[in-house]
């Protein structure tokens, strides 16, 4: 997050896009870009609201980490079967909340 603070303010872009941030990125970064620079997120799952990030489990389309139950995820261990993959998916997600969701933010959807 430092060095990306420091990247943006010397740069001082007018847009900054950023790929998925999980597993590689922390939403740390959205903070660190700071409000200079308008923030673009181009969205290659749905990690920020599934933990598998597919909408699938057991073979059948899943929707059980709809709005309020964030940790469903969790204890049906969608990501790579593991409680602690799964927690650690729905933590980044729970923080990037917070840190993404602002007025110079504008969330993108690839499609295939």
């Amino acid at each position: 997050a430092v060095a990306i603070h420091r990247a943006v303010a010397a740069l001082q872009p007018d847009v900054v896009h950023v790929h998925n941030t999980f597993p590689l990125l922390s939403p740390a970064v959205f903070p660190a870009i700071g409000s200079g620079a308008a923030r673009v997120l181009t969205l290659h799952n749905y990690r920020l609201v599934c933990s598998a990030a597919t909408f699938f489990r057991e073979g059948r389309i899943c929707e059980s980490c709809r709005p309020g139950h964030p940790w469903d995820g969790v204890r049906h261990r969608c990501y790579r079967q593991t409680s602690a993959g799964s927690a650690a998916s729905r933590s980044s997600v729970r923080f990037s909340d917070s840190s993404v969701n602002s007025s110079r933010s504008l969330f993108l959807r690839q499609l295939s």
